[in-house]
């Protein structure tokens, strides 16, 4: 896997639900994680995960995790990336607004 192109992969994923409005993110709070396939720039297929939970405490935080693999021996052990999206960044609109991130982990499970 080009970690590289997976990084930026999953980041532009992680924006994307970063953008959502809060109530929008509540609702995938204890359900499935939600699986598709993107392809990258090189044409690799690669295969993401996102999910979310309550980052401390319900109605606070939330927690949107991550998971990204292409089809090779990593699908065994994928590159995790995580961000707190924090309630007091939402507006009015319940739309929450962040600077790029700089406080993601990039953690590999094996």
């Amino acid at each position: 896997m080009n970690k590289r192109e997976a990084k930026e992969i999953i980041s532009n994923q992680l924006d994307a639900y970063r953008k959502r409005p809060y109530s929008e993110l509540v609702e995938m709070i204890d359900t499935d994680p939600i699986t598709y396939k993107v392809n990258g720039p090189s044409g690799t297929s690669y295969q993401i995960e996102i999910a979310a939970s309550w980052d401390d405490k319900p109605n606070g935080n939330i927690r949107v995790i991550g998971a990204i693999a292409d089809h090779g021996l990593k699908a065994f052990a994928p590159m995790f990336f995580d961000e707190s999206i924090k309630r007091t960044m939402c507006n009015s609109e319940k739309k929450c607004i962040y600077p790029a991130p700089t406080n993601g982990k990039n953690t590999r499970l094996t």
